[in-house]
């Protein structure tokens, strides 16, 4: 284990803190998911989708992390059906997305 700068042994990440960063890209997803929804500029969509997908990959690894089995389940469900949505962009994929996001959202907020 890495000693910090202070000289302190850096603090273990807690459930808590796993959540709280979770819910944080949860939200930032969220809000890139909208505008990726609503730009018509090709060049921005492919940035936004660009940081999504960095975004799922760290939800990936926070959730990974973490010790609840149900935040896991929650991610892995965000994270398939995102991929769905980029093969196809239905309105039905779409639904499945927000619902994923509020739904983890709301299971951060627990």
């Amino acid at each position: 284990m890495k000693i910090s700068d202070s000289g302190k042994l850096p603090r273990e990440a807690s459930g808590d803190d796993h959540r709280k960063e979770l819910a944080k890209n949860t939200e930032k997803l969220n809000r890139d998911f909208n505008e990726y929804m609503a730009s018509t500029d090709p060049e921005q969509r492919e940035h936004l989708e660009k940081s999504m997908n960095e975004e799922l990959s760290l939800m990936h690894a926070l959730s990974q992390d973490s010790t609840t089995k149900g935040l896991r389940k929650h991610q892995a469900k965000l994270e398939k059906d995102f991929k769905e949505y980029q093969k196809d962009p239905s309105d039905e994929n779409y639904a499945k997305i927000k619902h994923d996001i509020t739904e983890l959202r709301d299971f951060c907020a627990e």
